[in-house]
């Protein structure tokens, strides 16, 4: 994924970087974990360091106490202590203390534009990359293009296991039948009365200056169907 340099003076230009390596130490574990909808994984230790290499600019030089034999415009950014200049309020009910100074100790990074599942949701976007997906949350992710599959790009291609994970259950596709199967079901029925009330409007029409009977009886093979004086008028005004 994209990520940005943090930079400590302003008027100097951010320096769009792509994330190659991440080093942990040795004999590090990692758990899948969900955190907010997301599919992550949580290392046992913290990150070392982090290899980027800089994608909008060439470098004229190569930075100090940089590992040897690093590729081209590439950096090694290893984890560093920041002291928080203002203290941090602290509430009367957490704490006896008015306020407490942080320092933090984090990869100077930060992602660029990433955007959660959750929060995506009832928005659209013409291109958009998906870095991590999941069966539960792929239709979500796939479905914000305003072009449909020409707008975004998958970073990985999916594999047999998510397409296995992804394919519906047995239960799912007995049910997605059955609905199926009402809609065509539905749509018979709504046809025949569209195809009724076609031919009633038309008889209407054809009758406009002749006297309305009291009552009008349509005959099909499913039934009949009578309407009363009342009705018909209702319908000759909303024809005519």
């Amino acid at each position: 994924s994209l990520l940005r340099c943090q930079r400590s003076h302003h008027s100097e230009p951010r320096r769009a970087v792509r994330c190659c390596k991440w080093q942990f130490p040795p004999n590090t574990t990692f758990d899948d974990v969900c955190y907010h909808g997301v599919q992550a994984r949580m290392p046992s230790a913290p990150v070392e360091c982090v290899y980027v290499q800089v994608t909008n600019v060439r470098l004229k030089r190569r930075a100090p106490n940089q590992p040897v034999n690093l590729p081209v415009n590439t950096i090694c950014l290893p984890r560093v202590a920041v002291q928080v200049d203002d203290p941090v309020a602290l509430p009367a009910n957490v704490s006896h203390r008015k306020n407490i100074r942080l320092k933090l100790t984090q990869i100077p990074l930060r992602q660029a534009i990433v955007l959660t599942t959750y929060s995506i949701q009832g928005v659209q976007f013409s291109k958009y990359i998906i870095a991590e997906t999941a069966p539960k949350s792929m239709y979500v992710q796939m479905s914000r293009g305003t072009e449909g599959v020409a707008s975004f790009t998958l970073r990985r291609p999916l594999d047999k296991t998510f397409a296995k994970a992804a394919s519906p259950s047995a239960a799912l596709a007995a049910e997605m039948t059955r609905l199926q199967d009402l809609h065509k079901a539905t749509k018979s029925r709504f046809e025949k009365l569209r195809r009724l009330w076609t031919a009633t409007t038309t008889s209407l029409q054809r009758s406009e200056h002749a006297a309305i009977q009291p009552r009008v009886v349509l005959k099909k093979a499913t039934g009949v169907w009578a309407l009363d004086q009342a009705t018909v008028r209702v319908m000759k005004a909303a024809v005519t």
